[in-house]
């Protein structure tokens, strides 16, 4: 994959349209580092659990700063996936059949 077609489909997955330098930060925000924040938080949190799990009564689950991190990836998840979904379904047209073509 070059960086053309990487750019080209990175900045496809962004609702906002080219043109401003304040539109290039919003998509880089929206593109790179709100995932990256959102990898992150899921990883904290599994790690979180795991903990809870052999340790439940340090309750690393019940304190504030794991359910303020549940409800920031909630919140990011939910500003994210229209705009994963939007790209997958314009990627994937209808037209495309994607039954096998060869006779085996």
């Amino acid at each position: 994959m070059t960086k053309k077609s990487r750019t080209a489909s990175a900045s496809a997955m962004c609702p906002v349209k080219k043109g401003t330098n304040m539109n290039k930060i919003f998509r880089t925000i929206y593109n790179f580092i709100l995932p990256n924040i959102t990898l992150v938080l899921a990883l904290t949190l599994g790690s979180y659990v795991v903990l809870d799990w052999y340790n439940p009564m340090m309750e690393f689950l019940q304190t504030w700063v794991s359910i303020r991190m549940l409800m920031l990836l909630c919140v990011l998840c939910v500003v994210l996936m229209p705009g994963r979904i939007l790209h997958f379904f314009r990627k994937t047209s209808p037209d495309k059949d994607h039954a096998r073509t060869d006779a085996t």
